[in-house]
């Protein structure tokens, strides 16, 4: 159910920021378009101050990717309620949630960082 272009039957009062193509309606999902412009931009500007400061570049997109996907992690790991750990460690099933945070984005994102320094 992803991406950004997405399906949905028409409602009027959105036809303003949909277009009708083939019977169907379709509308741009903004949030995210912008998500995946933010990242894309961060990580050319962190590149950018990597290459500037000397940098190795495999090494430093190493820890920009390993950031980025700590920070991924970070954001939904954090908001699992007990059942949901329980569902994890027992059945091995990584369970779905609608939550995130960002508390938990950051705490995971530095832990990430700083084990790809280290290696």
């Amino acid at each position: 159910m992803g991406g950004i272009i997405n399906t949905f039957n028409c409602i009027p009062y959105l036809k303003s920021e949909s277009y009708v193509h083939n019977q169907s309606c379709y509308y741009v999902d903004w949030y995210s378009l912008s998500y995946l412009i933010s990242s894309v931009l961060t990580f050319i500007f962190l590149h950018y101050l990597g290459w500037k400061k000397g940098y190795p570049t495999l090494s430093w997109i190493l820890i920009l990717v390993t950031g980025a996907l700590f920070f991924i992690i970070g954001t939904k790991l954090l908001t699992f309620r007990s059942e949901q750990w329980t569902t994890l460690f027992r059945d091995g099933v990584f369970p779905h949630t609608g939550n995130k945070s960002a508390i938990g984005g950051l705490l995971f994102a530095i832990l990430g960082i700083e084990l790809s320094r280290s290696w």
